[in-house]
């Protein structure tokens, strides 16, 4: 290895040191009160090490949260690539669930101000992959015959918000579900609403 390559190398194990920091510091503190120099300290290393990599919490959390959903994409990515339909379905909502727990906390507490929609139509390659990670999973059920065919932007959309992760952290910690029940009862209620019938009853009102 060059020492161009080692040093990239270090880095990038530098960077992850200081992700699971955060991430527990998160989990630990309920939110983002904490500085760098509180990061440097649960890593154990140095406060300047942290400066070198991020300028302020903010920064760090928010990328922070783009490292966990590109990895989250590509555990999607593979999921997707294993399994096919209503079984292809469950199994990402299962992983959504469990991955969650070392998550969780920093998606909940980092929040962009656009929306969901509006990143993908912006074009940012991190939402564009999850994008369609997810996009191939929604194709399977309507080619099952599980869902009807509609508008996978929607159908995504309302997927993300049945799992949001605050509301995942919320049945777990206050009602004590566990991962299996969260993640089955979430995916019931996203086929529900990609399978009614709402002009029936639309038409109505």
């Amino acid at each position: 290895m060059t020492g161009t390559r080692r040093r990239r190398a270090d880095a990038e194990l530098t960077r992850q040191s200081i992700f699971r920091a955060t991430n527990l510091l998160v989990q630990e503190r309920h939110g983002l009160d904490f500085k760098l120099a509180d990061v440097a300290e649960a890593a154990g290393i140095g406060a300047a090490t942290v400066y070198r990599h991020f300028n302020s919490v903010h920064e760090l959390c928010v990328e922070l949260h783009r490292s966990i959903y590109d990895e989250l994409s590509a555990d999607f990515e593979r999921i997707t690539a294993e399994s096919t339909g209503l079984r292809r379905f469950l199994s990402v909502c299962d992983h959504w669930v469990t991955s969650s727990v070392d998550w969780g906390a920093v998606a909940a507490y980092v929040r962009r101000g656009e929306g969901y929609l509006q990143q993908l139509r912006r074009g940012d390659p991190l939402v564009e992959r999850f994008h369609a990670s997810l996009d191939t999973a929604v194709r399977g059920l309507v080619a099952e015959g599980i869902v009807p065919e509609q508008d996978h932007d929607y159908a995504i959309m309302m997927w993300i918000t049945m799992f949001d992760e605050r509301a995942i952290f919320d049945l777990r910690a206050t009602l004590g579900w566990t991962d299996e029940r969260i993640a089955r009862t979430l995916a019931r209620h996203v086929l529900a609403v990609l399978t009614t019938d709402v002009e029936h009853y639309t038409a109505r009102l």
